[in-house]
């Protein structure tokens, strides 16, 4: 709302008056809002209205029938339900108008436009449970983030009234549209939603550049660089449900990118750890210790976070023995308060952290290795501690449903370790009985015999009647219609789920391991040194110097290569019986002096033009007219006030205390450009929150001229340009050495 609107009344009810008041809303404009109650809430009879809410939160509560329990428990399980359902929410007026992430008005004339896309949270459970009874409602929202990435230049990330925020990590509308294709919901445009998962997962956001070059982000790049890589990695992996059926190359490109993971796990600790951009372990680390390395957690909480092969993950920290007994110490390691005490991590049984979703898939991670029995007790004590029917009952921020719906899964006995794959993974079922009431007309039940208090533990099960051992439930089991049932009991049965083929599984993509390009400076003067290293045995390593991805024809990698001009460098791993690597790319820049200018008539200070521009890159904002010109002593936008759309341009000339290579630096949220002698030295463009990034520059002493394009599209802004070089630590790029030419 406007900050200018307030309003203030006054009514007598003394006398036993009632004040009745109707509200209602539209993003688009007045005349919408007054459409919307006319068509939505013509009367002014409250009781009518009353009845008419809950019949129809009756209906949608109604998907799912429970019997059995406590009446807490399914006050409980009803209210999480309720919970799930409040968002999404619905964005467009009853004239089918709705107001674009661009805030344009648009028509919605073939789907209900949707909001409230809080991905990072839900796309863990709140999505995989549409997928299961709200099929309608996810095709509705798919289609909303394809008029996103018309309107707004992406699919969303965490998406709130039409505004892209940025607000956490990852690109998990990737993981909605996987999950859903894989499971045969598909009733929106397909190729242009793997047209636009591919354009996110290549667009420029926080790493992403070290991302695709090595394989990993370093921890010196950014902040959060563990989580980031992690997430990122399990995003590309759903490119690939998609790129199964469209693109061979596609398919084997983000399989690999699925395997980031890799890169970042050290064996010496089992744990994910920070690396540095030349292959160093961060120092100390404690995985226990919260740091900025992950996000609001630490290594414990997030070093599972592989859902796309938790059989390679497996592998990876020795097998089934040692994992099994990693989960068992995070559970049992008590938290030091001194090392974590973050306000997001609630919850605790040990290191899992239940109000936070990184931890949400962890309990259900014993059925991996065959130990049904350790989910189904961890995942009953979760419900019954974490969960309750009184104010406090959910443990942690309730992130526009996700912490709810993992309790609506988990108390009909089966979880979402993996969107993306058609299938679920049992835990503990926590009611006599349970159905479903599917959109496709079919019902599925879930039955228990013998459950109740203490009893969490899984005896048999069958399957429409017939016995049934697996420890996953398959989404076209449910769909079909049928029923499941489960004996319950007070002891654990060490012997279900057990078998290799009983249990949840990864679908295994071999690839060779990516090499090491290893370096002393990525830009020099003079004649640079590199070297390839890599952890396979019986390997080759094949590189190319021209930028073009590397076949098994390329050139062999036999000893250290010397270069004397910029390169592209990429190499790739090539064994028997694998597929190929991923390519490691990087670009070694051979510097060059760029000579001083001689300008006339200097004055302090930039020059800076001013627009208020919507953009979702630079180039965006030329067709808008220039509304202030001036000169400011500094990169600034503090003049702009509280504008939350514009642009600057400045320009200027900057002087070089003595020749040599400098980095200069551009943070900013959103996009920005700097330019060095016509030269672009640092593309930080494009929408996205506050990140840093650099470039190098080899400057003569002297005048060089200077320019900085900036533009911001909304919620936080930050502008800070900085520089390093001979003699000089870095450090904000100081007034005294930035001058203009004044002109008529």
């Amino acid at each position: 709302g406007s900050k200018d609107l307030q309003a203030y009344f006054r009514f007598d009810t003394e006398n036993n008056h009632s004040v009745m008041v109707k509200v209602a809303l539209s993003r688009v404009g007045v005349d919408g809002a007054r459409k919307n109650m006319e068509a939505e809430l013509p009367e002014w009879d409250f009781d009518v209205i009353k009845i008419a809410a809950r019949e129809a939160w009756n209906k949608e509560l109604g998907r799912i029938e429970v019997k059995g329990g406590t009446k807490a428990q399914k006050r409980t399980f009803y209210t999480a339900l309720y919970h799930s359902f409040i968002h999404p929410d619905i964005d467009v007026d009853v004239d089918r108008q709705f107001l674009g992430g661009d805030h344009k008005i648009y028509q919605a004339k073939d789907f209900d436009n949707y909001t409230t896309f809080s991905l990072w949270d839900t796309f863990r459970a709140l999505h995989p449970l549409y997928t299961i009874i709200q099929q309608q409602r996810t095709n509705q929202f798919i289609r909303s983030f394809l008029e996103m990435d018309d309107n707004f230049g992406n699919l969303p990330m965490m998406e709130f009234s039409g505004n892209e925020r940025f607000a956490m990590i990852g690109y998990h509308s990737l993981s909605v549209i996987a999950d859903a294709y894989e499971k045969g919901i598909r009733d929106y445009d397909v190729n242009k939603a793997f047209e636009a998962m591919k354009k996110l997962s290549n667009g420029n956001r926080e790493g992403r550049k070290a991302y695709l070059n090595l394989g990993f982000i370093p921890y010196e790049e950014i902040s959060q660089s563990v989580s980031r890589t992690l997430e990122y990695s399990y995003d590309d992996w759903a490119v690939t449900r998609l790129a199964r059926d469209m693109n061979d190359a596609d398919f084997h490109l983000y399989n690999q990118r699925g395997q980031f993971y890799r890169n970042l796990y050290d064996r010496s600790t089992g744990f994910m750890r920070p690396k540095s951009g030349d292959y160093q372990w961060l120092e100390p680390f404690d995985p226990m210790m919260e740091s900025h390395h992950v996000t609001e957690g630490n290594a414990y909480q997030y070093s599972l976070f592989v859902p796309q092969d938790i059989e390679g993950l497996i592998k990876l920290m020795g097998g089934d023995n040692k994992f099994e007994q990693w989960l068992d110490v995070c559970f049992a390691t008590e938290t030091d308060t001194i090392k974590m005490n973050l306000q997001d991590v609630t919850g605790r049984i040990g290191q899992y952290a239940q109000g936070n979703e990184p931890s949400h898939h962890v309990a259900y991670l014993y059925n991996y290795v065959g130990a049904a029995w350790k989910t189904q007790q961890r995942v009953r004590q979760i419900m019954d501690t974490f969960y309750s029917d009184q104010p406090d009952g959910v443990s942690g921020n309730e992130d526009a449903g996700q912490m709810s719906a993992w309790y609506v899964l988990s108390a009909m006995g089966f979880y979402s370790v993996t969107p993306g794959m058609d299938y679920y993974v049992i835990g503990s079922p926590l009611f006599d009985e349970v159905t479903l009431h599917l959109e496709n007309g079919n019902q599925f039940t879930v039955k228990t015999e013998n459950n109740g208090q203490g009893k969490a533990y899984i005896q048999s099960a069958s399957l429409n009647g017939k016995p049934y051992y697996k420890s996953i439930l398959e989404h076209q089991d449910i769909m079909n219609g049928g029923e499941i049932e489960f004996v319950m009991g007070a002891s654990p049965n060490k012997d279900w789920a057990v078998k290799k083929e009983d249990r949840p599984y990864s679908e295994e993509y071999k690839s060779a391991s990516m090499p090491r390009i290893l370096f002393d400076d990525i830009s020099s003067l003079s004649a640079m040194e590199i070297r390839i290293e890599v952890d396979e045995e019986n390997a080759e390593i094949h590189y190319t110097l021209d930028g073009t991805l590397p076949n098994e024809t390329s050139l062999v990698y036999k000893a250290p290569i010397k270069l004397h001009k910029s390169t592209k460098v990429r190499a790739r791993i090539f064994k028997n019986g694998l597929n190929p690597s991923y390519a490691v790319s990087m670009d070694f820049v051979k510097l060059n002096l760029l000579p001083a200018k001689n300008p006339k008539g200097l004055l302090a200070g930039l020059k800076y033009e001013y627009k208020e521009a919507y953009a979702l890159e630079f180039s965006n904002t030329e067709e808008y007219p220039v509304l202030k010109t001036g000169v400011i002593p500094q990169f600034s936008i503090n003049e702009a006030g509280d504008k939350e759309i514009f642009s600057y341009t400045f320009s200027g000339y900057i002087k070089v205390p003595t020749s040599g290579v400098y980095t200069l630096y551009s943070e900013s949220n959103d996009g920005s450009l700097l330019y060095v002698d016509g030269k672009l030295i640092v593309n930080n463009d494009l929408h996205h929150k506050a990140q840093e990034e650099h470039g190098k520059v080899a400057l003569k002493a002297g005048w060089h001229s200077i320019k900085l394009e900036y533009f911001q599209m909304g919620g936080g802004k930050t502008l800070r340009v900085s520089w390093k070089g001979p003699g000089l630590k870095k450090q904000k790029i100081p007034s005294n050495i930035l001058f203009h030419i004044y002109k008529l």
